[in-house]
C-alpha cells in the first residue's frame, strides 16, 4: 500500500566516521503510524547539508492538453493535428534534405522499398564478426527502420511505407539485430540495450499504427506489452521485461536506468488503452515510471543538473 517514511536524524563525526541514531515513522493512510528507533554509523560525502522537502509539483499539465483518445495514433512524437505543419517544413530545403538523408539509411537508395542488408550477428557481441564490418554502410537494417519508415507514412500518407514499417518489425521478431549488435528485440545485450530497443519499436508502432490492419497492431502490440527476453531465457537474476525497465535494474545515478525506464515509458504510451492488453497492468506500469522518472532526474542530475556519471552518460539517461 502507499506509504510514507518520515526519518529524523541526528548524528555527529567520530573518527571520520559519522555516527548517530535516527527516528523512523513509517505512515500508510487507515493503519496506526509504525515508530522504529535504530542507530547508525557510516561515511560521509564532503557538501552533505540540511535540506528541506521542496513540495512543489514535479510538473504542471499543458495548458490546453487533450488526453489522446482510445485508438488515436500518432499521440508520442507528434500528434495527428501536427502532420500538416510537418508536411511543410518537410517541403522546405532543409527538410527535403533530411528526408533524402533518412531514406538513404533506410534502403541504402531512395527508401522505398525494405533493406536486404542485414547485420549478420547472432548475438550481442559477436566476437566471430571481428572489426571489419562489410555491412556497416547506408542502408543496413536498424532498431530505427520501423520509425524511419513510419515517418514516411506519416508525411506522404502512402500506406506502403507502413507496410514497410511492418515488414521491419517482423524482422526484429525474427531476432535480426541492429548493425550494433548490441542492440536487438530478441536477445539483447542486457537491460542497457533492451530499454532503447523497446522504446523505439513503440514510436514505430505509434507512427505505422493506422496503416496497420487490426491483426498487425495486436501481434506487435503485444510483443511490445509482454516483453520479456529475460527470466525464462537466462536465469531469475536476468530482468529484460517491461516490469523491471519500468522501475529500472539500476540505481539512477547510472545511465542503465534512465535508457530502461525511459524505452519502458515509450511502450506503454504506444499500447495503453487498446483492447489487448491489461490495463490494470498499464496503469500500475505508468505509476512507477511517473516515480522513475522524478528519481532520474532528482538522484540522477540532482539540484546542479549534472549527471553522476558525466555528461555523455547524462545524455544516455536523458534523451530517451
Amino acid at each position: 500500500m502507499p506509504c510514507d517514511y518520515v526519518y529524523e536524524m541526528t548524528g555527529r563525526f567520530m573518527n571520520g566516521v559519522i555516527v548517530g541514531t535516527y527516528k523512523l515513522v513509517a505512515k500508510a493512510e487507515g493503519q496506526d503510524d509504525v515508530v522504529i528507533d535504530g542507530s547508525f554509523d557510516g561515511s560521509i560525502q564532503p557538501g552533505v547539508r540540511h535540506r528541506e522537502v521542496d513540495r512543489r509539483p514535479w510538473y504542471v499539465d499543458v495548458r490546453g492538453f487533450k488526453p489522446p483518445a482510445k485508438g488515436e495514433h500518432p499521440r508520442i512524437l507528434f500528434r495527428k493535428s501536427n502532420v500538416p505543419s510537418l508536411r511543410k517544413k518537410a517541403a522546405t530545403a532543409e527538410g527535403k534534405a533530411i528526408l533524402q538523408r533518412l531514406r538513404l539509411l533506410l534502403d541504402g537508395a531512395d527508401g522505398d522499398t525494405m533493406t536486404s542488408n542485414f547485420s549478420p550477428a547472432k548475438k550481442a557481441y559477436d566476437p566471430s564478426l571481428g572489426k571489419k564490418r562489410p555491412w556497416d554502410k547506408p542502408g543496413v537494417y536498424t532498431i530505427g527502420h520501423v520509425v524511419g519508415y513510419g515517418l514516411l507514412y506519416q508525411l506522404t500518407g502512402d500506406k506502403k511505407y507502413a507496410d514497410l514499417g511492418r515488414q521491419a518489425f517482423e524482422k526484429g521478431l525474427q531476432g535480426i539485430r541492429d548493425r550494433d549488435d548490441r542492440y536487438s528485440f530478441r536477445d539483447p545485450g542486457g537491460a542497457l540495450r533492451a530499454g532503447p530497443v523497446l522504446g523505439w519499436y513503440a514510436v514505430g508502432y505509434d507512427l505505422c499504427y493506422d496503416g496497420w490492419d487490426a491483426k498487425t497492431r495486436e501481434k506487435f502490440g503485444r510483443a511490445i506489452a509482454e516483453y520479456d527476453e529475460g527470466d525464462a531465457k537466462r536465469d531469475a537474476k536476468s530482468k529484460l521485461n517491461l516490469e523491471a525497465f519500468t522501475r529500472g535494474t539500476m540505481p539512477p545515478k547510472s545511465n542503465h536506468f534512465g535508457m530502461q525506464v525511459g524505452g519502458a515509458t515509450l511502450a506503454l504510451l504506444a499500447v495503453t488503452g487498446e483492447d489487448f492488453v491489461d490495463q490494470d497492468k498499464i496503469d500500475t506500469l505508468f505509476k512507477v515510471a511517473e516515480k522513475s522518472l522524478i528519481r532520474n532526474a532528482g538522484e540522477g542530475f540532482g539540484d546542479g543538473g549534472f549527471f553522476a556519471e558525466g555528461d555523455g552518460t547524462g545524455s544516455m539517461a536523458s534523451q530517451i
